[in-house]
């Protein structure tokens, strides 16, 4: 596949993205976005939830906050 085609293939989601702000980097925070809204699902206190985050993954508390907070949005 070459450039532009996978650009044609992926233009609406691209589009989509850019409209929304939407970081292509987030991809690799999935999985502690997962991990997050498990842990909030089973009753955990939000700031350990961040604390027990930033020891797995080497984050900063605030910063796993705006990440999560930002993943959490709803697009358009």
């Amino acid at each position: 596949m070459r450039y532009v085609d996978f650009l044609n293939v992926a233009k609406s989601v691209i589009d989509t993205a850019r409209r929304n702000d939407i970081r292509i980097d987030d991809v690799d925070n999935l999985e502690m976005f997962g991990n997050y809204k498990r842990l909030v699902a089973e009753g955990h206190k939000v700031e350990y939830i961040l604390q027990y985050l930033s020891d797995v993954y080497g984050y900063s508390p605030r910063h796993i906050r705006r990440i999560c907070d930002r993943m959490d949005t709803d697009i358009q």
